[in-house]
Protein backbone atom coordinates (compact mmCIF):
# COMPACT_ATOMS: atom_id res chain seq x y z
CA UNK A 1 0.00 0.00 0.00
CA UNK A 2 1.22 2.98 -1.04
CA UNK A 3 1.31 5.60 2.10
CA UNK A 4 0.28 9.53 1.06
CA UNK A 5 2.50 12.02 0.98
CA UNK A 6 1.48 15.90 1.55
CA UNK A 7 0.75 18.14 -1.22
CA UNK A 8 2.96 21.20 -1.70
CA UNK A 9 1.65 24.85 -1.85
CA UNK A 10 0.82 24.81 -5.34
CA UNK A 11 -0.77 21.36 -4.75
CA UNK A 12 -2.94 22.91 -1.87
CA UNK A 13 -3.51 25.71 -4.69
CA UNK A 14 -4.88 23.28 -7.35
CA UNK A 15 -7.07 20.94 -5.00
CA UNK A 16 -8.30 24.89 -4.49
CA UNK A 17 -9.46 24.83 -7.51
CA UNK A 18 -10.86 21.44 -8.40
CA UNK A 19 -12.71 21.74 -5.37
CA UNK A 20 -14.77 24.60 -6.92
CA UNK A 21 -15.26 23.13 -10.46
CA UNK A 22 -13.37 19.61 -12.58
CA UNK A 23 -10.98 21.62 -15.24
CA UNK A 24 -8.89 20.52 -17.43
CA UNK A 25 -5.10 21.41 -17.09
CA UNK A 26 -4.99 23.86 -19.93
CA UNK A 27 -8.12 25.38 -17.94
CA UNK A 28 -6.01 25.46 -14.11
CA UNK A 29 -2.96 27.22 -16.33
CA UNK A 30 -5.77 29.77 -17.28
CA UNK A 31 -6.87 30.16 -13.76
CA UNK A 32 -3.24 30.55 -12.75
CA UNK A 33 -2.49 33.12 -15.05
CA UNK A 34 -5.51 35.24 -14.21
CA UNK A 35 -5.39 38.31 -12.17
CA UNK A 36 -6.75 36.80 -9.01
CA UNK A 37 -4.37 33.65 -8.77
CA UNK A 38 -5.89 32.45 -5.47
CA UNK A 39 -2.63 33.68 -3.37
CA UNK A 40 -0.34 31.30 -5.23
CA UNK A 41 1.36 32.00 -8.57
CA UNK A 42 2.50 29.16 -10.95
CA UNK A 43 4.59 28.41 -13.92
CA UNK A 44 2.83 26.06 -16.90
CA UNK A 45 5.70 23.62 -16.64
CA UNK A 46 4.76 23.18 -13.02
CA UNK A 47 1.15 22.37 -12.97
CA UNK A 48 0.90 19.16 -15.18
CA UNK A 49 3.90 17.74 -13.08
CA UNK A 50 1.97 18.52 -10.09
CA UNK A 51 -1.52 17.15 -11.15
CA UNK A 52 0.56 13.75 -11.63
CA UNK A 53 1.56 14.00 -8.28
CA UNK A 54 -1.96 14.97 -6.84
CA UNK A 55 -3.30 11.92 -9.19
CA UNK A 56 -0.83 9.33 -7.78
CA UNK A 57 -0.94 9.91 -4.73
CA UNK A 58 -4.93 9.80 -5.23
CA UNK A 59 -5.92 13.49 -4.56
CA UNK A 60 -7.44 13.92 -7.78
CA UNK A 61 -9.08 11.67 -10.54
CA UNK A 62 -8.91 12.07 -14.16
CA UNK A 63 -10.87 11.30 -16.86
CA UNK A 64 -11.23 11.99 -20.83
CA UNK A 65 -13.49 14.00 -21.93
CA UNK A 66 -14.39 13.97 -26.15
CA UNK A 67 -14.64 16.96 -27.99
CA UNK A 68 -16.14 17.53 -31.38
CA UNK A 69 -14.64 21.27 -31.34
CA UNK A 70 -11.18 20.22 -30.89
CA UNK A 71 -8.64 17.47 -29.52
CA UNK A 72 -10.47 15.82 -26.50
CA UNK A 73 -9.20 17.04 -23.05
CA UNK A 74 -8.35 15.51 -19.72
CA UNK A 75 -10.36 16.81 -17.02
CA UNK A 76 -9.71 16.58 -13.08
CA UNK A 77 -11.74 16.46 -10.31
CA UNK A 78 -10.75 16.31 -6.50
CA UNK A 79 -11.69 13.20 -4.66
CA UNK A 80 -12.97 12.28 -1.10
CA UNK A 81 -9.09 12.12 0.26
CA UNK A 82 -8.12 15.25 -1.78
CA UNK A 83 -11.09 17.31 0.35
CA UNK A 84 -10.06 15.79 3.65
CA UNK A 85 -6.50 16.29 2.88
CA UNK A 86 -7.61 20.18 2.02
CA UNK A 87 -9.48 21.02 4.65
CA UNK A 88 -7.13 19.48 7.49
CA UNK A 89 -4.60 21.58 5.79
CA UNK A 90 -6.59 24.75 5.43
CA UNK A 91 -6.60 26.35 8.84
CA UNK A 92 -2.69 25.08 10.06
CA UNK A 93 -0.21 27.85 11.17
CA UNK A 94 2.06 29.33 8.61
CA UNK A 95 4.59 31.57 8.33
CA UNK A 96 3.31 34.90 5.94
CA UNK A 97 6.25 37.31 6.67
CA UNK A 98 8.51 36.16 4.06
CA UNK A 99 7.77 36.88 -0.02
CA UNK A 100 9.29 36.48 -2.77
CA UNK A 101 9.69 39.16 -4.75
CA UNK A 102 12.17 39.86 -8.36
CA UNK A 103 11.60 43.65 -7.89
CA UNK A 104 12.74 43.88 -4.32
CA UNK A 105 15.53 41.37 -5.45
CA UNK A 106 16.46 44.31 -8.32
CA UNK A 107 16.30 47.39 -5.72
CA UNK A 108 18.35 45.44 -3.24
CA UNK A 109 21.32 46.08 -5.69
CA UNK A 110 20.03 49.67 -7.26
CA UNK A 111 23.78 50.78 -6.65
CA UNK A 112 24.79 48.73 -9.49
CA UNK A 113 22.18 50.59 -12.09
CA UNK A 114 22.55 54.01 -13.54
CA UNK A 115 19.75 56.19 -12.46
CA UNK A 116 17.76 56.04 -15.27
CA UNK A 117 17.74 52.49 -15.88
CA UNK A 118 16.47 52.64 -11.90
CA UNK A 119 13.88 55.09 -12.84
CA UNK A 120 12.68 53.24 -16.01
CA UNK A 121 12.06 50.21 -13.74
CA UNK A 122 10.34 51.86 -11.40
CA UNK A 123 7.97 53.52 -14.00
CA UNK A 124 7.25 50.30 -15.92
CA UNK A 125 6.32 48.48 -12.21
CA UNK A 126 4.42 51.45 -11.50
CA UNK A 127 2.41 50.62 -14.70
CA UNK A 128 1.67 47.33 -14.24
CA UNK A 129 1.09 47.94 -10.77
CA UNK A 130 -1.59 50.85 -11.40
CA UNK A 131 -3.18 48.36 -14.36
CA UNK A 132 -3.45 45.36 -12.15
CA UNK A 133 -4.91 47.71 -9.30
CA UNK A 134 -7.41 48.62 -11.70
CA UNK A 135 -8.48 44.57 -13.24
CA UNK A 136 -8.29 43.74 -9.59
CA UNK A 137 -11.19 46.84 -8.74
CA UNK A 138 -13.39 46.14 -11.07
CA UNK A 139 -13.56 42.09 -10.44
CA UNK A 140 -14.28 43.21 -7.01
CA UNK A 141 -17.21 45.80 -7.93
CA UNK A 142 -18.88 43.09 -9.98
CA UNK A 143 -18.23 40.88 -7.26
CA UNK A 144 -20.04 43.33 -5.48
CA UNK A 145 -22.54 44.15 -7.54
CA UNK A 146 -24.04 40.66 -7.97
CA UNK A 147 -23.77 39.20 -4.55
CA UNK A 148 -23.31 42.04 -2.24
CA UNK A 149 -20.47 43.05 0.49
CA UNK A 150 -19.09 39.90 2.07
CA UNK A 151 -20.53 40.59 5.47
CA UNK A 152 -23.84 40.44 3.97
CA UNK A 153 -23.25 38.05 1.14
CA UNK A 154 -25.78 34.75 0.95
CA UNK A 155 -22.92 32.93 -1.37
CA UNK A 156 -20.36 31.83 1.63
CA UNK A 157 -17.79 30.99 -1.24
CA UNK A 158 -17.50 35.04 -2.49
CA UNK A 159 -16.61 36.03 1.13
CA UNK A 160 -12.86 34.53 1.00
CA UNK A 161 -12.76 35.51 -2.83
CA UNK A 162 -13.91 39.59 -1.90
CA UNK A 163 -11.74 39.64 1.29
CA UNK A 164 -8.65 38.33 -1.28
CA UNK A 165 -9.49 40.89 -3.92
CA UNK A 166 -9.62 43.40 -1.07
CA UNK A 167 -5.76 42.00 -0.05
CA UNK A 168 -4.79 42.38 -3.63
CA UNK A 169 -5.69 45.88 -3.93
CA UNK A 170 -4.65 46.76 -0.51
CA UNK A 171 -1.38 45.69 -1.61
CA UNK A 172 -1.25 47.60 -5.35
CA UNK A 173 -2.24 50.64 -3.19
CA UNK A 174 0.58 50.20 -0.89
CA UNK A 175 3.15 49.80 -3.59
CA UNK A 176 2.04 52.62 -5.57
CA UNK A 177 2.49 55.23 -2.93
CA UNK A 178 6.22 53.06 -2.18
CA UNK A 179 7.09 53.36 -5.97
CA UNK A 180 6.92 57.12 -5.56
CA UNK A 181 8.65 57.20 -2.43
CA UNK A 182 11.35 55.18 -4.46
CA UNK A 183 11.46 57.25 -7.35
CA UNK A 184 11.38 60.80 -4.91
CA UNK A 185 15.05 58.98 -3.78
CA UNK A 186 15.99 58.42 -6.87
CA UNK A 187 15.25 61.73 -8.21
CA UNK A 188 16.82 63.82 -5.58
CA UNK A 189 19.58 61.63 -5.24
CA UNK A 190 20.65 62.19 -8.96
CA UNK A 191 19.76 65.84 -8.38
CA UNK A 192 22.23 66.19 -5.40
CA UNK A 193 25.52 64.70 -7.70
CA UNK A 194 24.19 67.29 -10.16
CA UNK A 195 22.81 64.46 -12.77
CA UNK A 196 19.10 65.78 -12.65
CA UNK A 197 16.56 63.33 -14.12
CA UNK A 198 13.31 63.95 -15.62
CA UNK A 199 10.42 63.97 -13.34
CA UNK A 200 8.25 60.41 -13.61
CA UNK A 201 5.06 60.07 -15.35
CA UNK A 202 3.45 58.69 -11.84
CA UNK A 203 -0.13 59.27 -10.74
CA UNK A 204 -0.99 59.94 -7.41
CA UNK A 205 -2.82 57.22 -5.85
Amino acid sequence: MTTRTTPNTLGYAILQLLERAPLSGYDLKKQFAASLAYGWYAHDSQIYPQLKQLEAQGYVESHVEASSAGPDRRIYAITDAGLTELVAWLPTALDDTRQKSELILRVWSSDLMPPEAFKRLLADVETQTREHLERLTSIRNRLQRRYGLPEVTTDPRQVGVMLCLEHDIQLARAKLTWLERALTVVETRAALSGQPLEAADMVEV
